[in-house]
């Protein structure tokens, strides 16, 4: 009996730390599948000779979005076609991260980015290009007006208030995306 009630108040001490363990490896894990995102994007334009194109929204604490183009160039493309209809019966849309799936009961984990780049898009050439708006005659660039990439940033908050580590993922023009330390 002394050993089991032992066993009990150790659990009971332990319980909050696993919680909040638990918590920190899913904000953990939202930057590492936003990484794994756009690397796939830039991998796959690259293998199948098109473009892809990265979409951020800040809605519903944050969320990217991953649709294949229908040729090879970001600016040839009808992208408000691509995007018309929802993932879930969108062949075209290929991949997501969504920051509701990191969240639990009081606790979320938040995506941001800086304002001005909603698309960031690969071409099969290498080369990055980003537009500020979604708007269908809104033209991407490549040129170097964003600090050579864009970062988003992900923290998590219990009860509305940031918590933990806040971690950072750097996507540069041309290059991997990786999380900075």
């Amino acid at each position: 009996m002394i050993v089991v009630t032992i066993i009990a108040v150790m659990a009971a001490a332990a319980g909050p730390t696993i919680a909040a363990g638990v918590q920190a490896e899913k904000s953990a894990r939202a930057s590492s599948d936003m990484v794994r995102l756009m690397t796939r994007a830039r991998s796959a334009s690259q293998a199948y000779g098109r473009a892809y194109l990265a979409r951020y929204s800040a809605a519903n604490d944050g969320s990217i979005k991953i649709y294949r183009g229908t040729n090879n160039r970001c600016n040839a493309t009808d992208w408000a076609a691509v995007t018309a209809v929802a993932c879930a019966s969108n062949p075209l849309c290929i991949d997501d991260v969504d920051m509701r799936r990191y969240a639990s009961a009081g606790q979320t984990v938040v995506m941001f980015t800086a304002a001005g780049h909603n698309d960031i898009c690969f071409e099969p050439s290498g080369r990055t290009f980003y537009r500020t708006g979604t708007v269908a005659t809104d033209l991407f660039t490549d040129r170097n007006t964003v600090s050579g990439g864009f970062r988003f940033t992900f923290t998590r908050k219990v009860g509305g208030v940031a918590t933990g580590v806040v971690r950072r993922v750097v996507v540069p023009l041309g290059g991997d995306a990786r999380v900075l330390r």
